[in-house]
């Protein structure tokens, strides 16, 4: 198999919390959280469309991603999704 590059494009979000994340959703994105590492927490969203269409992949779950932020880009593993 080839060695392909899986990108995902996020953006940074400042609002955190419940009402935020439904206010999320409803505008077509999802909320999520990208950890590990030495480096802090940061919080991101994505449109959801295109998460889930790249979610019904298998090798979403086991590749390593190129997850870029705001202009960003950096390798991820998603560890959990709900």
């Amino acid at each position: 198999m080839a060695n392909k590059e899986h990108k995902l494009v996020a953006t940074s979000r400042k609002d955190e919390g419940k009402g935020a994340s439904r206010r999320l959703r409803r505008s077509g994105h999802v909320p999520a959280i990208v950890y590990g590492g030495h480096a802090e927490p940061k919080s991101i969203q994505v449109e959801h469309n295109h998460l889930w269409l790249t979610s019904q992949n298998e090798w979403f779950y086991s590749s390593i991603l190129s997850l870029e932020v705001d202009g960003k880009a950096e390798k991820v593993l998603l560890r959990d999704m709900q």
